[in-house]
């Protein structure tokens, strides 16, 4: 068509245009469903973390009270309504484009891991204060081992998914110490 008259062929080309809008809608309206979903399960489990954070000591967790309160922003940020387009490609009520909605899917396991590794860092109870000695030598009281409870992946599985599967866990450990003992929960 752009090898011909443009001026005579201008009412084809318009059909055109329109076809690949309505196509684009259709992609954007069945993508921003998907995502909408994700991100509504998502943020309910966050609220059932903030409920459980309640239970806990406020003053020792600001950090993770912070935290999910800025992954609810996160979640309600991507639920979004039907798309409405004008003349680009983003939608003018979320301003996502295509793109947009398809990589904020694709992270929402990863915001999933988020919410994982914070609820791991829930603090019970403040830790002992430790007294020094005449030596000055500090007297360390035993710690109890960290509970770690571990979902394990299936026997066959690509080495993709392992990796990923090692990452996360991994990732529920990035706050403890090296030395640290950890006590692990297994299940199949």
């Amino acid at each position: 068509m752009y090898q011909q008259d443009l001026v005579n062929i201008f009412g084809a080309l318009q059909q055109q245009v329109q076809i690949v809008k309505d196509n684009y809608y259709r992609l954007l309206k069945t993508a921003t469903a998907g995502m909408t979903q994700v991100y509504q399960v998502l943020n309910g489990k966050v609220d059932g973390a903030l409920r459980q954070l309640q239970a806990y000591p406020a003053e020792l967790n600001q950090q993770n009270q912070q935290g999910l309160e800025g992954l609810k922003r996160y979640c309600v940020d991507r639920i979004a309504a039907e798309p409405v387009l004008d003349y680009g490609i983003t939608c003018k009520t979320s301003g996502y484009s295509l793109a947009d909605v398809l990589n904020y899917t694709a992270l929402a396991p990863s915001k999933e891991n988020d919410l994982s590794i914070i609820q791991s860092r829930f603090i019970r109870e403040a830790p002992p204060v430790i007294e020094s000695d005449e030596t000055g030598d500090e007297g360390v009281p035993p710690k109890p081992p960290r509970k770690v409870k571990v979902q394990l992946p299936p026997k066959m599985t690509t080495v993709a998914d392992y990796r990923s599967w090692l990452e996360t866990e991994l990732r529920k450990l990035t706050a403890t110490h090296p030395q640290e003992e950890i006590e692990l929960e297994i299940n199949n």
